[in-house]
């Protein structure tokens, strides 16, 4: 970045000049007061292009005026953004000082908010971007600069938001601003805000007023705005004196309300009994605590603009919501970045455009994308167009495919007609399913449209998938066919991110959700063959510090608690199809079947199931529909053929020439793990989705091999190879001089012959040398390498032995869990500690000591007041199972990664 002055000659306007702009700062040319100045408007000469400008004028009542003029002209002179104001000129001549900029011609933010009729003419959507234009303006200041330099606002507030002709907006106000150089380390300034000070310019602000009596009216109107002022300013910045870009980011927060509630969050808000507030500098302003405190307990929705009361709500208002009050926390470390912020307003009107298609109706008018309601006479139009789904039946309701009327132009949907006729079960399902739908949007969830609650009908909307169901492909052998490989790795990837979305709970801190219902019937396909979850009829949250609920609610009606007195007292005989009920509990969790746990581990023991649809091009069905139609029982033939090491008789024949060796490896090993009868065994969702990406690049990237020349041991875990140290004694003589047939750096190598249980193999033997670290090492690394590749030019690999102690991979994770608990506590394995009243002892001794009863004691000091508690736990719990006594506990290296992965999205959730 160039010094603070430096070229500044070259923008040097003569007062004489600026005069003439605005005819000597005449009052039809005031635009508006700032914290130390007043904005004129005015036309430049001939020589500077007849640019329109606003002119910024440091006022005689800012006692320290020269110096806040030369701090803004050192700022803005070093700025160059679409979304801050340009820098044009300045003016320093006798007791004159001004800046000039380009002018906005729609004035500033709060002009527009003050004023009813301009007000009514900005949108949500209007609003929304430009707190996103503004956040991207933050943004460069905050870290878009050179060399590292960061400027902190310091006066962020609408009446230094400007706007173009195209509304977009322009920061200015930068007379408060710090530069912060790159080379300090730490990014703040101690800057005392005093009352004081306050008040001897409110006092020169009066005195200033009552001269200019011309403009009385106007600066009436404009009195508030230090109330505004003194709303934007970062509570813990006034108690501590200390500027920080957080407090930035709380001034955006206040914008960002301020946008959503004008005019009931203003300078003269009431309290329930009708009197002002007062506003007090000392502290957060009372109008803006009230409003925390009601979005807390009652939302913000009774306080909403009334000009856009009718255009905002559902899920992209709960995210603005959200992001704002996180913006107003008093806590500095839960306060968003910029970078969050931008994302966060992003999505929301991505969202917001998805939930408002066609969102203007007849006449112009908004309808209500909040509540999406849609009348039954609406569906009644459509209702002569029904055609019956090509969807498989669902357990609780009829699907209906139709156009909906000309409000929504040409749009085909499905509609979800609840069919049950005990009306309270009825809607609670319903309003169950509402609320998942309703929080969700993601590529891979089908899109929600609307619903219907009149009459005793309850219906639910949703885009239709053009393709159909995944099942509906399984079950054509015609279009079966058509389905290569590496698209139904594309589909399982969709799907697995769909589910993802519902388990990562990243929308919401508290809870997140478990499907309950993955099948393939309930995986459908658009146009581009992209995969869409659907059916969240059964689907439940689960609170996040309470990781798996009991719930009976199985598959309908007859499953759920105190239902079947009712059925049997009004002898209803409404039930849903046994078969439809048998086939999915076909694919249904067996752990979840007889505990009634649900979490995260459910869903994946069924999309398990999904994926060797996918692979083997068959179904998963139950035993009823087994002996009826002769079908085979998928599970089971899973479960016996990767037991005998024969994964490839289960790939579909319509793709078996095409699949890439190690892509199927990678699939089917990850398939199998979702079917473990211990959970912690299967992988999360996000391990699935690395995995699969991992098969697509295999098969993106496969060798010219064909799938018939790889042995079949490549389908085969590594511990299937081992082969005991007894077997090896005998091939070898016990390693005799007569067996060996060379030496290496790292070991002899030996000639033999395995049992008749290894086919009578004739096989060399490499043995380790014992004596060194470095062979320890080169035998894992040639292990892990050989048993990957297999090819006509590389020597067989048969399998290995590791006994005695040397080379257990348990070993590994006990050396990782120390790893763990280093990284965890800051204290290195060897080093000795005091907690408490104990003598100092080793890292792993405190951990078995404090690991029950003050887990806290372990967390290093410096990371304490970072970590997450969700984050906390799944980390040091996965720790202390590494170190395990009992080796069989220790989990494997990729649970491990599931877990610290788990862990991670705590930790960048909370953040």
């Amino acid at each position: 970045m160039s010094s603070p002055m430096a070229n500044l000659e070259t923008f040097l306007i003569p007062l004489e000049e600026i005069k003439s702009a605005t005819e000597k700062f005449h009052q039809k040319n005031f635009i508006a007061f700032g914290e130390y100045s007043k904005l004129y408007r005015g036309q430049l000469s001939e020589s500077r292009e007849n640019r329109t400008a606003a002119f910024k004028r440091f006022t005689d009542w800012c006692r320290d005026r020269k110096k806040e003029f030369l701090n803004e002209l050192k700022v803005i002179s070093n700025l160059n953004h679409e979304n801050i104001i340009p820098f044009l000129g300045y003016c320093d001549e006798g007791e004159e000082m001004i800046i000039v900029y380009g002018y906005p011609v729609n004035g500033s933010l709060f002009d527009h908010l003050k004023d009813p009729d301009k007000r009514s003419c900005l949108t949500w959507q209007h609003r929304m971007e430009i707190c996103m234009d503004a956040a991207r303006g933050l943004i460069y200041l905050h870290s878009g600069l050179g060399q590292h330099d960061t400027v902190i606002h310091g006066s962020f507030m609408v009446s230094n938001i400007f706007l173009d002709d195209n509304l977009k907006a322009k920061i200015c106000g930068f007379e408060m601003s710090e530069l912060i150089p790159g080379n300090q380390p730490c990014k703040q300034v101690y800057k005392p805000y005093t009352n004081e000070d306050s008040d001897m310019e409110d006092s020169e602000m009066e005195d200033s007023h009552m001269e200019d009596s011309h403009m009385v009216d106007s600066e009436m109107e404009d009195s508030h705005m230090e109330d505004i002022y003194m709303d934007h300013k970062d509570p813990i910045y006034l108690e501590t004196g200390f500027l920080k870009a957080q407090s930035d980011i709380y001034s955006f927060g206040v914008l960002l309300f301020r946008i959503l509630t004008w005019p009931h969050i203003s300078h003269d808000s009431k309290d329930g009994d009708g009197n002002p507030f007062s506003q007090k500098r000392d502290c957060m302003p009372n109008s803006l605590t009230m409003m925390v405190q009601h979005h807390y307990h009652n939302r913000l929705d009774s306080l909403i603009d009334p000009a856009i009361r009718d255009q905002v709500g559902g899920p992209s208002f709960r995210m603005i919501e959200e992001i704002t009050c996180k913006c107003l926390s008093y806590n500095i470390k839960d306060r968003p970045t910029m970078d969050m912020v931008v994302k966060t307003i992003e999505d929301a009107l991505d969202i917001h455009n998805q939930e408002a298609i066609s969102v203007k109706g007849r006449g112009g008018e908004y309808r209500n994308p909040r509540e999406f309601f849609i009348p039954f006479k609406e569906i009644e139009l459509a209702r002569g167009m029904f055609k019956e789904s090509s969807l498989p039946p669902h357990i609780n309701s009829d699907l209906y495919t139709a156009e909906l009327s000309e409000r929504w132009p040409n749009r085909t949907v499905v509609f979800k007609i609840y069919k049950f006729n005990i009306l309270e079960l009825k809607r609670k399902m319903f309003y169950n399913e509402l609320e998942i739908v309703s929080r969700f949007h993601h590529e891979n969830i089908i899109p929600y449209i609307g619903y219907c609650d009149e009459g005793g009908k309850q219906i639910l909307i949703y885009e239709h998938a053009i393709n159909g169901s995944l099942r509906d492909h399984l079950q054509d052998p015609d279009k079966l066919r058509c389905i290569p490989w590496e698209q139904r790795l594309k589909i399982c990837l969709g799907a697995a991110r769909g589910l993802r979305c519902l388990h990562s709970g990243l929308w919401d801190e508290n809870k997140f959700a478990v499907h309950r219902h993955v099948r393939s019937e309930y995986i459908l396909l658009d146009e581009n063959m992209e995969a869409k979850i659907s059916e969240f009829g059964l689907s439940i949250f689960v609170p996040r510090n309470k990781p798996q609920v009991s719930d009976y609610n199985i598959c309908g009606v007859k499953d759920i608690p105190g239902t079947k007195p009712f059925i049997q007292k009004n002898n209803i005989r409404e039930l849903p199809d046994s078969d439809i009920i048998d086939d999915f509990k076909a694919s249904m969790d067996p752990i979840y079947k007889q505990s009634y746990i649900v979490n995260t581990e459910v869903d994946v023991y069924s999309f398990g199931c999904v994926m060797f649809e996918i692979l083997s091009g068959l179904n998963t069905v139950s035993q009823r529909t087994r002996i009826n139609s002769g079908k085979p029982d998928l599970i089971r033939l899973v479960h016996h053929h990767y037991g005998d090491n024969e994964m490839d008789k289960l790939v579909d024949p319509n793709i078996r020439d095409q699949i890439d060796g190690r892509s199927l490896r990678t699939f089917a090993e990850t398939a199998y793990r979702c079917l473990s009868y211990n959970i912690k065994e299967r992988p999360s969702m996000n391990r699935i989705i690395k995995k699969i990406e991992e098969a697509l690049y295999f098969q993106n990237h496969k060798a010219t091999i064909s799938t018939t020349a790889i042995p079949s041991h490549q389908y085969q875990k590594l511990e299937d190879l081992f082969i005991p140290l007894k077997e090896i004694n005998l091939a070898t003589c016990e390693f005799s001089k007569t067996s060996q047939i060379g030496d290496g750096g790292f070991g002899v190598v030996y000639k033999g012959r395995l049992s008749e249980h290894w086919k009578n193999h004739e096989v060399a033997i490499k043995r380790l040398d014992k004596t060194g670290q470095q062979g320890k090492t080169e035998f894992r690394n040639e292990l892990e390498l050989i048993s990957r590749f297999h090819h006509q030019n590389i020597i067989p690999f048969v399998g290995y032995c590791d006994e005695g102690g040397i080379l257990r991979p348990e070993s590994d994770v006990y050396s990782f869990g120390v790893v763990m608990f280093e990284m965890l506590s800051g204290m290195l394995a060897w080093y000795r500690r005091k907690i408490g009243d104990v003598k100092p002892r080793p890292l792993i001794n405190l951990v078995r000591r404090y690991f029950d009863y003050g887990k806290e004691l372990l967390i290093d000091p410096q990371i304490k007041d970072q970590i997450d508690n969700s984050s906390f736990q799944t980390f040091i719990e996965t720790a202390y199972q590494c170190i395990s006594f009992n080796s069989k506990e220790r989990p494997t290296m990729e649970m491990i990664a599931d877990k610290i992965e788990e862990a991670l999205d705590f930790q960048v959730s909370r953040s």
